[in-house]
């Protein structure tokens, strides 16, 4: 069965224009006003304008001296834009990585009141899977900076990945300075397969 011919594109939407590497400002600048305007009716947005752009006249700005001036200074600004971005990616990275992370020594009496409310004994040669995730989650709240560390990357550019190596690095230490509780913490590193509280 033959594929029915379709006649060629006469138009361009503003779409199809950045596929071809246009930004807003050289479509302003090259083309001016859209050569048609026509609606589309998109669910849930109501009915959206669509600016067209005639073929003939885009090839014409293309082949231009003046749209490979302009595409050359976009594709620098971009590429200024990403080197930002990784630079600013890897001083959060190096702040991270610098970060000392202490948890207080505490005796099982202390640690029992403070983290279990002292309503259970704790036996550090038997501690339950309750327990130990209370205490863990006790220690990263409350005996370490976790949270104000996790606050310090509001709005950082790299915060997701950052958030996730503060919290191993704090339940590294959390293991480091209670081995007892070193297979909860290893448990805690593992992502999360859905949210769940804290506590």
């Amino acid at each position: 069965m033959s594929t029915p011919h379709r006649p060629p594109k006469q138009f361009l939407s503003k779409t199809a224009l950045k596929a071809r590497k246009w930004t807003d400002a050289m479509i302003r600048d090259l083309l001016g006003n859209p050569d048609s305007v026509g609606s589309i009716w998109v669910p849930g947005a109501g009915t959206q304008k669509i600016f067209q752009y005639a073929l003939a006249r885009v090839e014409t700005a293309e082949a231009s001296s003046a749209f490979a001036n302009l595409l050359k200074r976009s594709q620098k600004r971009k590429a200024a834009a990403q080197c930002a971005v990784t630079t600013k990616e890897y001083r959060l990275r190096e702040w991270v990585e610098s970060l000392r992370i202490a948890v207080p020594k505490l005796d099982q009496h202390t640690l029992a009141a403070q983290a279990l409310y002292g309503t259970q004994c704790l036996d550090s040669n038997n501690i339950t899977e309750y327990q130990a995730r209370r205490l863990v989650n006790y220690m990263r709240h409350e005996m370490t900076d976790y949270d104000e560390l996790l606050d310090a990357t509001f709005g950082m550019t790299g915060t997701a990945i950052a958030k996730l190596e503060i919290r191993w690095k704090v339940l590294q230490a959390i293991a480091g300075a209670y081995p007892e509780l070193a297979s909860e913490c290893e448990r805690q590193m593992r992502p999360a397969p859905r949210r769940f509280s804290p506590y």
